[in-house]
């Protein structure tokens, strides 16, 4: 297994609020499913179900940000817009829904193989709207919490096998406080056979820096991380941005059983700079003014 952590922790920067909304108000439409912080709304339902689809319309999330600052490979950002607005249906190739499947199958496979590599308790969450942007959301891979952590909070925990916690779900009353005190969160990449930029990357070794110039360089992923595919990376900072993680584990296991780890710490001017400021732009440009009514589910309804 190749693992490398540059980052322990650090403190999140505040982000830029606007779109404010009281986040103890709860949306009336799907509610038994709604949570709430000061910082973000969370859906409960499972990721790919009907009401976790209808959520995310018109909104931009972590699987589609790098398609809109022209990151991807699955469409750019004029294709984007027309599936965002429901113009057109977004369809995948033979080799794109291949990639697709073989991660939904292997997800859970890596999460668990990741918790007990870690010793970690791993919590995968349905989707994440942020309190001050409600056109952002992210569903990510999981939250990294101490055992110790969740004994606190779920005190039933401490009753479990180890197999049993490592697959343990917790009561809905207890997830919020279980994301609030999450020490980062996960991305998982099921490629068929292990990237060779990963393989180099690793091999020759990552050099460590100072968190803060971490987090004050907008270039940092073509300074230090283009080892990774620039939209994951797009992935893994919006997530850390919306949920205020310094950390996102970066999970890699292919099909013969090949694992790499790599932390990646949050980068604040990469996100301002490169990200949340284009991505406001264009929806204000290129969404908002033709967003047909109730296309999107404004937060709260």
């Amino acid at each position: 297994m190749a693992e490398n952590n540059p980052n322990s922790s650090r403190n999140v920067p505040d982000l830029m609020p606007v779109y404010n909304i009281n986040s103890q108000h709860i949306p009336k439409l799907y509610e038994e499913y709604w949570l709430t912080s000061a910082q973000w709304l969370l859906f409960t339902a499972p990721q790919t179900s009907p009401p976790w689809h209808h959520i995310r319309q018109g909104r931009i999330s972590t699987s589609t940000i790098g398609n809109l600052l022209n990151h991807g490979k699955f469409a750019n950002p004029i294709e984007q817009r027309e599936f965002i607005l429901g113009m057109k249906e977004q369809k995948f190739n033979d080799g794109a829904k291949m990639h697709m499947e073989r991660g939904i199958k292997g997800e859970p496979l890596t999460r668990e193989r990741y918790s007990k590599t870690k010793d970690k308790y791993v919590l995968e969450l349905g989707f994440c709207i942020p309190t001050w942007e409600t056109r952002l959301g992210c569903s990510v891979d999981g939250v990294v919490i101490d055992y110790s952590v969740v004994a606190k909070i779920c005190p039933q925990i401490e009753d479990l096998s180890e197999t049993e916690r490592h697959q343990f779900v917790p009561a809905k009353k207890c997830l919020v406080s279980l994301v609030q005190q999450g020490e980062g969160i996960i991305e998982i990449k099921r490629p068929e056979n292990m990237w060779h930029t990963l393989k180099t990357r690793y091999k020759n070794g990552i050099v460590n820096c100072n968190p803060r110039q971490l987090s004050e360089d907008a270039s940092i992923w073509e300074n230090r991380f283009s080892g990774i595919f620039q939209n994951y990376f797009d992935q893994m900072t919006l997530g850390m941005a919306i949920l205020r993680k310094p950390w996102c584990d970066f999970v890699v296991e292919d099909e013969n059983g090949e694992f790499y780890i790599e932390s990646v710490p949050y980068c604040h001017n990469y996100f301002i700079q490169r990200m949340l400021l284009p991505i406001r732009s264009y929806l204000d440009q290129h969404i908002d003014p033709y967003l047909r009514p109730g296309w999107r589910l404004d937060v709260p309804v």
